[in-house]
């Protein structure tokens, strides 16, 4: 029988990934924020009441406007997690929530396994933070995906906004002092679509693409990559600055590289180099059709 299965936050560009890339002989439906109320609980059983696995992409993503939205961020990272993890505890199907890698301090050393005790920074990452642990106390059966530096060919993340700014300044400063690993949405959403087919999962689950990198070399070898492939239009200084330089409401871990030791080994592995590749063709493509 065919797995039945629900993605929350259909509009989010790991939704839009997960559609993308949704096996076959895997039934699911895609809703929106503006579908489903998140904080009816009665809704939510009913709308989910013939449902195997729920997994989770709602998210408040927007950190340095949470911090004056301390609320709203609560609100979705937190709250909304929590109803549907009580949800799942009353009608049993099983969830994955999506989390981050903004949980952690950011303090340079090693990079974070799943034993270690987040310290979130941020409003944003104190509310992902609050969101895993009301999943964990509800005693359902979960997989909390921490993932970090996510971007894809849509929606708004760091590639495409360095596109637009390549395309469109003399020079531009990037932060060169955070440590971190970009993730496209492609992969972990295979390694989801993996999940979802297996019996046994660990409650704390760190994915990412391979390799280490700081904004600043993801900027260059953004611009290196789409130079050579003719999406981009004129040239533009990159310059690296630090954290404190940068400045910006929230404060952003110096060091939130996430080690994949535990990890289940269920899907190829990729650079970040790679990874971003396939992501620039797919926008090239797009521009071309």
């Amino acid at each position: 029988m065919s797995l039945r299965i629900a993605v929350i936050g259909r509009h989010g560009q790991l939704a839009c990934s997960l559609r993308k890339t949704q096996p076959s002989h895997i039934s699911c439906i895609y809703v929106g924020r503006d579908e489903i109320d998140l904080f009816n609980l009665a809704e939510l059983e009913k709308t989910l009441a013939d449902i195997d696995i729920v997994i989770n992409t709602a998210a408040y993503t927007s950190v340095d406007q949470a911090e004056t939205d301390k609320d709203g961020a609560e609100t979705l990272n937190h709250i909304a997690a929590e109803h549907l993890a009580q949800t799942a505890t009353k009608i049993g199907y099983r969830l994955i929530h999506l989390s981050t890698d903004y949980v952690f301090s950011g303090i340079p050393g090693k990079p974070w396994t799943t034993m270690d005790k987040p310290e979130p920074l941020s409003v944003y990452g104190k509310s992902k933070y609050a969101g895993e642990q009301a999943v964990i106390r509800s005693g359902v059966q979960a997989a909390i995906i921490r993932t970090s530096w996510l971007y894809s060919d849509t929606g708004n993340n760091f590639v495409n906004t360095m596109l637009r700014l390549l395309n469109n300044k003399h020079s531009l400063s990037v932060v060169n002092d955070q440590l971190g690993s970009p993730t496209s949405a492609t992969n972990l959403s295979a390694f989801i679509w993996a999940m979802c087919q297996i019996e046994y999962w660990p409650q704390i689950i760190h994915f990412r693409d391979q390799g280490v990198t700081t904004w600043f070399e993801f900027a260059q070898e953004i611009q290196r990559q789409a130079s050579e492939i003719g999406i981009l239009d004129s040239h533009c200084n990159l310059m690296p600055i630090s954290t404190d330089e940068y400045g910006g409401p929230a404060p952003r871990p110096l060091n939130s590289v996430l080690d994949m030791s535990d990890t289940p080994d269920l899907v190829e592995q990729h650079s970040w180099q790679f990874a971003l590749s396939e992501v620039l063709h797919r926008i090239k493509h797009r521009g071309e059709g």
